[in-house]
């Protein structure tokens, strides 16, 4: 198993983010455990964000939505075991955040902050967050 999470992040570092999921896929779901889950759900991610090798990223694309959707579905499975992780906490809030549902992201970037406050990702992507919605609600008539 740890050869296996070694491969994974060698190629989720390298952007191959297809050849990582179909690792991953490729061991039972009942025995992936919550490691695997959670390198699942991270790169299920990168690759909605950033595409393979990064090249999305490159051509300002729109995220693919489905695999966002797809990426906290798998998140969601570890939540209980992921709710005292800072890593767990840190993937749901980039994934929530990129959905356009900051203020649910906000609340997994608070978490990851209080389980890592020496993290100072935590700290920026808390203020990431709250500046986003202040942006958000600049404007808006309240009625």
């Amino acid at each position: 198993m740890e050869e296996l999470l070694k491969q994974i992040e060698e190629w989720n570092e390298a952007g191959e983010y297809s050849r990582a999921i179909g690792a991953i896929e490729a061991v039972p779901e009942g025995e992936r455990g919550y490691a695997l889950t959670l390198w699942l759900g991270r790169i299920t991610s990168n690759l909605a964000v950033l595409g393979e090798h990064d090249c999305r990223q490159q051509k300002n694309a729109e995220p693919d939505w489905g695999l966002l959707r797809k990426a906290v579905d798998i998140l969601e499975t570890i939540q209980e075991e992921g709710e005292k992780d800072p890593v767990w906490n840190c993937r749901m809030g980039y994934a929530l955040h990129t959905m356009d549902r900051t203020r649910e992201a906000i609340q997994y970037g608070l978490r990851w902050q209080e389980l890592a406050p020496e993290d100072p990702d935590a700290g920026e992507f808390v203020e990431n967050c709250r500046i986003f919605l202040k942006e958000m609600t600049k404007g808006k008539k309240k009625y």
